[in-house]
């Protein structure tokens, strides 16, 4: 492949491109050491900031995991590889944040039923149905009276 490449382009444009490849790869392989690095110095204090904002330790380590498959995605995209470290936690953030707004989205039946009022005793329909006016009241007690 690489000789059809050198012979379609001529060996001065396929020397350039094997340069850049090489550099390429030698880009992919600092980034995922300094990532590597990164993550060993800072999954600690990851988890702390995921577990304060969160409040429970399996949330918490799903925000983690899911902020350190961001970056891995990402690592290529990083322009400046010092700032890693921010950019995990700034992950780990948002990734807390996307746990909180599914939260928000989903709640059980047993916490709607702490925020209701105490039920109040039953009251017979026929009761409420007297306090309408006649032209009201009327239509509603004609199916029952069958």
């Amino acid at each position: 492949m690489l000789w059809l490449m050198m012979a379609a382009a001529g060996w001065a444009t396929a020397t350039v491109w094997m340069v850049l490849w090489l550099r390429q790869r030698r880009h992919v392989r600092i980034a995922w050491r300094v990532a590597s690095q990164a993550v060993e110095e800072r999954k600690h204090a990851m988890y702390r900031v995921a577990l304060m904002m969160l409040r429970s330790p399996d949330d918490a380590q799903d925000a983690v995991s899911d902020a350190l498959e961001t970056t891995w995605r990402r690592i290529l995209n990083i322009r400046n590889l010092d700032a890693l470290p921010t950019y995990l936690m700034r992950c780990t953030i948002n990734a807390c944040h996307a746990v909180l707004r599914k939260r928000k989205r989903e709640t059980t039946a047993e916490d709607v039923s702490a925020w209701l009022p105490p039920a109040l005793p039953e009251t017979p329909v026929w009761m409420y149905l007297g306090g309408l006016p006649h032209k009201y009241r009327l239509p509603l007690q004609l199916p029952a009276a069958r």
